[in-house]
């Protein structure tokens, strides 16, 4: 395989990505096949030290969907692209599935946990004030039990909506954990696969 003939798999192989990343990629490509040609190395070393072509577009498409997602800033956005870097990395290396999908599944539990507890908070305090103001008027002193009803509601709500805030934060933090480690593991991946050659 030549220069040119490893240059157009990897393009070929890195079709997913926006066409100036994937520019960009070629171009440090070939910088690097340059800069190694005029230090003396030979072009078989250069290519079998950077392995297949495909693997290696394997790799750099989990690299940009881990990017992309770690830089995304709405929550939302990142779960999304959260999930196309796991399976990312899963694609990069199939028998990496128990490592990687350990941690998801206790990411997601964790969170999923967390705001089931918060939205059943929000709808118990709804369905209580709700329930609250249509019975009024069997209260005894309703204008003080009405004040005190609504108070103790907003109090309430209040603790949800700091819970919420709280989930919100804890959501994002786990989020960057996991694509620290998916990062991580893609580096573990890289070194390996340099090993076995």
């Amino acid at each position: 395989m030549d220069q040119k003939q490893f240059l157009s798999e990897l393009e070929a192989a890195l079709a997913p990505l926006q066409l100036k990343e994937r520019q960009d990629i070629l171009r440090d490509q070939e910088e690097f096949f340059r800069e190694a040609l005029a230090s003396g190395r030979k072009l078989e070393s250069i290519i079998s030290g950077l392995g297949d072509p495909k693997i290696l577009a394997q790799t750099l498409l989990a690299q940009s969907k881990i990017e992309q997602a770690h830089e995304h800033p709405s929550l939302g956005g990142k779960l999304k692209l959260t999930s196309g870097a796991v399976l990312a990395v899963l694609a990069l290396a199939p028998l990496n599935f128990f490592f990687v999908i350990g941690p998801l599944v206790i990411i997601v539990s964790l969170l999923f946990a967390g705001w089931t507890t918060v939205g059943s908070l929000g709808l118990v305090t709804l369905a209580v004030g709700g329930s609250l103001f249509t019975h009024l008027h069997m209260v005894p002193f309703a204008p003080l039990g009405a004040i005190a009803g609504f108070s103790g509601l907003l109090g309430v709500l209040g603790i949800v909506v700091m819970l919420g805030m709280l989930f919100w934060i804890i959501s994002k933090v786990c989020l960057n954990l996991l694509l620290n480690y998916l990062r991580w593991n893609v580096r573990v991946v890289q070194n390996q696969m340099k090993g076995v050659k």
